[in-house]
């Protein structure tokens, strides 16, 4: 999008100050004054108050909210928290699953023009070096699992009260819901400048992305509405419990500022195929399309997140769905990647971002290697990679824990005959992962360059590394 068409987008928002200049330096709306919450909630409540904003169908009992409701919590609990002493410019850190409690607390602290800092499950010192960087003074914990972990590691001591030095104060799930249970009195907006950094989002590379509050919602509204066109008629299935920008969280916001309903699925918990799903559209993360099959039969689209994982599709997929590539230097979505033109939403958090050899290797991926791999039998995913030293390594992974990896690295090998010359073929169990369920290219490049020192503390599964280590120094007799 050009400066023109982002000026005719940024007019279907509410702005409690019209901007002077489009841009100006890299600065976007230069003089605009307005708030996100007010343009994913507020502005719908006029015409349709009472349309179901969420419907949360991951547990036995289906939540379901109305704009209504999520203006009155959120208003609730921002109030709350101005009374706490949190204002614009504040950070607060929302961590764990996402969920009722986390949309909430984000959207609060967006009426209160604070920062909300995301991220998913993390170990105990990824957590702490997160926070300490992040310099947060509020932790909100989304659920349950992440409750326990925080009053573990955050508990209050005679020694180390809450909120002093690096110790956020802890927001429970269950706190959260006391709170708004009791609240009487809400919060107006607070009017925040258009360039002033909203958000701060760790990517699936495990690395924080800072964006402007105002630029983070453009962009990721008007990129969805590229890929397809929304409508508040449409109930839209969200099934990506990732991170980044595949996180469930950061898809709703999306999706409220056009005023569809967001229904939340798990892969692992679909309803019977006999239910009625009012599903016209569905947005999912890669490792999820082999259960799609089971509530595509309302569905007018479908639309993959992630080049970082490629699976291979159920034929019922095949003239529905679209992959979308998220880039979280633009923080947007594309249908063909790499987005590099200057956007109101793109990435604050340095002035010039080194270019990060995990883009090429998504760019690389996507190509015909890839899909000739997933075509053969017992291959569950795909990716390309190129190690600081210029190798390019194919990875692939089977379908099934126990599959014969010397079998099936033949299997490709046979496939990619003609290419062998020029790239690497190396079979694994499962991939190694980040907190955040992104596939860790670095850790992949490492092992590949012989690196002599891995640090594992981001890694999700770091048992895959034994069996990536043995794949790489040991391969198959096959390869030998």
């Amino acid at each position: 999008m050009d400066e023109q068409e982002w000026e005719e987008a940024a007019l279907g928002y509410e702005w409690a100050v019209p901007w002077r200049l489009v841009r100006r330096h890299g600065n976007w709306f230069v003089g605009g004054y307005g708030n996100v919450a007010v343009n994913l909630v507020d502005r719908h409540l006029e015409s349709r108050a009472d349309q179901l904003a969420l419907i949360d169908r991951r547990r036995t009992k289906t939540l379901e909210m109305t704009f209504r409701d999520l203006y009155w919590q959120t208003a609730k609990l921002a109030r709350w928290w101005s009374d706490q002493g949190i204002r614009s410019g504040d950070r607060v850190f929302v961590c764990g699953e996402a969920s009722v409690v986390g949309l909430v607390a984000w959207l609060a602290a967006a009426r209160l023009g604070a920062v909300c800092v995301r991220t998913l499950v993390a170990a105990d010192e990824v957590l702490k070096t997160r926070l300490a960087a992040s310099e947060s003074r509020w932790l909100v914990c989304t659920d349950d699992a992440c409750a326990r972990q925080a009053e573990r590691i955050f508990a209050p001591r005679p020694s180390r009260p809450q909120g002093v030095g690096t110790v956020p104060r802890l927001l429970l799930p269950s706190t959260v819901r006391d709170i708004i249970a009791k609240a009487t009195e809400l919060l107006d907006p607070v009017p925040v400048e258009a360039n002033a950094i909203g958000t701060l989002i760790y990517g699936d590379d495990a690395e924080a992305y800072a964006f402007a509050g105002l630029g983070a919602m453009m962009g990721w509204h008007q990129s969805l509405m590229a890929i397809f066109s929304l409508s508040h008629d449409d109930h839209v299935g969200l099934m990506s419990d990732y991170g980044g920008l595949s996180d469930l969280l950061v898809l709703t916001l999306a999706v409220l500022a056009s005023g569809a309903t967001s229904v939340w699925l798990d892969s692992r918990r679909l309803p019977p195929p006999q239910t009625h799903l009012p599903l016209t559209k569905l947005l999912c993360h890669p490792l999820d399309c082999p259960f799609i099959t089971e509530i595509s039969g309302s569905l007018t689209q479908v639309v993959i997140l992630g080049p970082e994982r490629f699976v291979s599709l159920p034929g019922v997929l095949s003239n529905l769905a679209l992959r979308a590539y998220p880039d979280m230097r633009a923080g947007q979505w594309a249908l063909h990647p790499p987005v590099r033109e200057d956007s109101p939403s793109h990435d604050r958090s340095r002035a010039e971002r080194p270019g990060r050899a995990e883009e090429s290797d998504q760019w690389i991926a996507d190509n015909t290697w890839v899909a000739e791999v997933l075509a053969v039998p017992g291959v569950k995913e795909a990716l390309v990679t190129r190690s600081p030293s210029g190798e390019l390594v194919l990875w692939a992974c089977g379908k099934q824990p126990g599959d014969d990896i010397t079998a099936l690295q033949e299997r490709i090998r046979n496939v990619l005959a003609t290419a062998l010359d020029n790239l690497r073929v190396v079979v694994l169990p499962e991939f190694p992962e980040t907190v955040e369920g992104g596939v860790a290219h670095q850790v992949l490049r490492a092992v590949a360059d012989n690196a002599t020192a891995i640090t594992v503390g981001h890694l999700r599964n770091p048992q895959a590394l034994e069996s990536l280590v043995r794949a790489i120094k040991h391969p198959p007799m096959a390869e030998q």
